[in-house]
C-alpha cells in the first residue's frame, strides 16, 4: 500500500475457499429470500387490511341503506321539521343530516365519515335530503321470472277507488284537508283525512304518500313562486297542489249500470264537459287578473262545484248538475258535447262513480281530469312500502311459507301464499315488530296477480328473491 509521506505497507489477501464462497452465497440468498417474504406478509396484510376496510365500509354502507329505506318517513319528517329553506327546496346543512341520522337510524355509526362515502354534501356544504332519501329503494328484480306490474297495478287502483269512493262532502273533505286554514296540508291533517275516508291504506303508505306529494310537486305549485317567509314547512302539502296531485290518479271507472259502448260515449264528451264548466268558472267565478298558478284546477273546479251546489249539502244532485250543464249548453254544443237532457243525464250517470244518484267532489275531478298522468315516481314511492314491507319480512315469510310446502320445493298454492303471509301479518303485528305497510287487502292482490305454475302453484322462493335493495344513482333504471 503507498501512500504520500508514509512507509510502505505489504499486505496479503488470502480469497476464501470456494465452499465458503459458497455458503456466503447461500446465506445472502436466503437473507433476500426472508426480505422478499417479509416484503410480500406486509404486502398481503395491507391488502387484507384494505379489503376488511373496504368490506366494513360496504356492509356499513349496505345497512345505512337498510336503514334508510325502513325509516324513510321519519327521516322525511324529521328534517322536513328542521328544514328553514324555502318551501320545495329541501335543504339543509349537513349538520343537520348527521343529527338526523343519528337520531333516527344509529347514533353509533361514523356519520361524518358516512357523509363523504356517501356523496351526501355538495359544495357548499349542505343536503339535499330528498335527493338522499330517493337514492334508496326496495327494487323488484324481475330475472327470478316473476313481474310486479299485475299485482302493483291492481293494489294502486284498489287504493285510488277507495279514496274517490269515500264519498265526502266537498266542505268537509277541504276541512279535514286543511284543518288550520293556513293553505297546507300537515302530516297530521293528512291522516285525519285518511282516517275521515276510511281509506284501506296503512299509516306508512298514507306517510308515504304525503312524502311523494311534497318532494314531486304539481304543475301549479312548480309555477308559483314561493314566498321568501315561506320556511320550514318542507314536509307539507298545498291543498290545491295535493288535490291537483291526488285526484289526476283516480280510475276513470264508469258506473258498473253502464254497458260498455255508453261508457265509451261518455268518455269522448268529457273533454268538451271540462271545457265548457273550466271556462264558465272563470267567467263568473275568478277574479279578474287572477293566474292559473293562484287558481289551480282543483281550486277552480270547488268554486264552481260550491256555486252550482244549491241546497249547499256538499253534493251535487243529479237536478244540479243537469242545470248547471243547461246553463252552459251553448258552450258544450260548440265544444262537440250534445246539450239535450237525456244526453246530459248519461254523462251525469258517467260521472257518478259510486251509483247513489249524486256527485261528490271527487267524482267530478275524476270526470274533468281524466287525461292527466300523475307520472312514475309517484306510484313508485306508495308502491315501495309494499316492497319494503316484503324485504324486511323475508326471514319469516320463507319460514311461514316453509311450513305449506309439504314438498319443500319452493311451490305452494295461492291460498296456502295468502295463509302464511297472513299469519307473518298478524304475528308480526301483535308483536309490534309489523310497519304495517301490507295489509290484506294487499296480500291477496299479490297472491291473485303473482305468475303460477303449470299446477297452479306460487313460486315463492322466486318471489322472495326478486326483492333488493338498490342504489338508484348506480343504476340505469331503478326497477
Amino acid at each position: 500500500v503507498l501512500m504520500r509521506g508514509e512507509e510502505v505497507q505489504l499486505s496479503e489477501h488470502w480469497a476464501p475457499t470456494l465452499e465458503e464462497l459458497a455458503m456466503l452465497e447461500e446465506e445472502a440468498d436466503r437473507a433476500q429470500a426472508r426480505i422478499r417474504a417479509q416484503a410480500r406478509c406486509l404486502s398481503q396484510q395491507r391488502l387484507s387490511r384494505a379489503r376488511c376496510i373496504q368490506k366494513m365500509e360496504a356492509d356499513i354502507v349496505r345497512r345505512v341503506q337498510e336503514l334508510v329505506v325502513r325509516r324513510k318517513a321519519d327521516l322525511f319528517e324529521y328534517w322536513a321539521e328542521a328544514d328553514i329553506s324555502p318551501r320545495g327546496t329541501f335543504i339543509i346543512p349537513a349538520k343537520i343530516w348527521r343529527e338526523g341520522c343519528e337520531a333516527v337510524l344509529d347514533p353509533s355509526l361514523p356519520w361524518v365519515r358516512l357523509q363523504d362515502a356517501l356523496g351526501v354534501v355538495d359544495v357548499r356544504g349542505d343536503v339535499h335530503y330528498v335527493k338522499f332519501l330517493t337514492r334508496y329503494r326496495v327494487a323488484f328484480d324481475a330475472s327470478y321470472g316473476v313481474s310486479t306490474m299485475g299485482w302493483e297495478q291492481s293494489v294502486w287502483s284498489k287504493l285510488m277507488e277507495t279514496l274517490l269512493k269515500a264519498d265526502l262532502p266537498l266542505r268537509e273533505a277541504l276541512a279535514a284537508l286543511d284543518s288550520t286554514s293556513d293553505g297546507l296540508v300537515s302530516p297530521i291533517e293528512f291522516a285525519r283525512l285518511i282516517e275521515s275516508c276510511r281509506l284501506k291504506i296503512t299509516p306508512m303508505q298514507g306517510r308515504a304518500l304525503l312524502r311523494s306529494l311534497a318532494v314531486h310537486p304539481s304543475a301549479s305549485d312548480a309555477d308559483s313562486k314561493s314566498d321568501a317567509n315561506d320556511t320550514g314547512s318542507a314536509g307539507r302539502v298545498s291543498v290545491w297542489g295535493m288535490l291537483e296531485r291526488l285526484t289526476v290518479t283516480l280510475p276513470v271507472a264508469s258506473n258498473s249500470m253502464m254497458d260498455a259502448e255508453n261508457a265509451e260515449w261518455a268518455v269522448s264528451k268529457l273533454r268538451p264537459l271540462a271545457t265548457a264548466i273550466v271556462d264558465d268558472a272563470w267567467k263568473r267565478l275568478v277574479p279578474a287578473g287572477s293566474t292559473h298558478s293562484e287558481w289551480p284546477l282543483p281550486k277552480v273546479l270547488a268554486a264552481w262545484f260550491e256555486d252550482v251546489d244549491r241546497t249547499g249539502n256538499g253534493y251535487l244532485d243529479e237536478d244540479e248538475f243537469l242545470s248547471a250543464l243547461g246553463a252552459i249548453a251553448p258552450a258544450l254544443e260548440k265544444g262537440g258535447c250534445p246539450a239535450d237532457p237525456e244526453s246530459l243525464r248519461r254523462l251525469a250517470r258517467y260521472c257518478d262513480i259510486v251509483g247513489n244518484g249524486r256527485i261528490n267532489y271527487f267524482e267530478l275531478l275524476n270526470g274533468l281530469t281524466w287525461e292527466e298522468s300523475l307520472g312514475d315516481e309517484f306510484r313508485q314511492d306508495l308502491i315501495e312500502t309494499l316492497h319494503s314491507a316484503i324485504y324486511f319480512s323475508i326471514g319469516p315469510m320463507r319460514s311461514a311459507l316453509r311450513r305449506f310446502d309439504h314438498d319443500q320445493d319452493g311451490l305452494v298454492t295461492p291460498e296456502d301464499f295468502v295463509k302464511a303471509l297472513r299469519a307473518v301479518h298478524t304475528a308480526l303485528t301483535a308483536s309490534g315488530e309489523w310497519d304495517c305497510n301490507l295489509g290484506r287487502s294487499e296480500i291477496e292482490e299479490i297472491a291473485a296477480h303473482l305468475p303460477k305454475t303449470l299446477s297452479d302453484h306460487i313460486d315463492y322462493e322466486a318471489f322472495i328473491r326478486s326483492f333488493r335493495i338498490v342504489d338508484t344513482q348506480l343504476l340505469a333504471t331503478p326497477r
